[in-house]
């Protein structure tokens, strides 16, 4: 529980400082998102990276209902996140349900999947969907 709550801080981190060399270490090369937003299209890794660093501003972040299951090199990690979060100007604070895949690569973790959806009370707002 601890390495992966870590991790997924350093993540958090490395997207309020805007540091690139750290989303390469922690995204596996493979890394996409996907969202309840736009479930048919996935963001890639490059995608992902452009607009965290161009387009989205980070201000706060808390994790709450954090669930790990480990399996061989393999980490499925869900939670809770509660983020103040601007993206292309506009607002899209909120909570969200995240569902993280970590693998294990060359003695170390680099997460390879990110699912997330809007959760609670702003599920229901259309097109709210945080890091879209």
């Amino acid at each position: 529980m601890e390495l992966f709550t870590k991790l997924e801080r350093e993540w958090t981190q490395a997207v309020q400082k805007k540091d690139k060399t750290a989303l390469d270490a922690i995204l596996a090369p493979e890394f996409t998102l996907r969202t309840s937003e736009d479930p048919e299209n996935l963001t890639s890794r490059a995608d992902w990276i452009q607009k965290v660093l161009t387009s989205e501003d980070l201000r706060s972040s808390s994790q709450r209902a954090i669930v790990i299951r480990a399996f061989l090199g393999v980490a499925v990690v869900s939670f809770v996140r509660s983020e103040q979060v601007t993206i292309n100007g506009k607002d899209r604070s909120g909570d969200y349900f995240i569902v993280d895949l970590w693998k294990a690569n060359h003695d170390k973790w680099q997460v390879a999947a990110r699912y997330m959806a809007p959760a609670g009370n702003n599920a229901s707002e259309a097109g709210s969907t945080g890091q879209k």
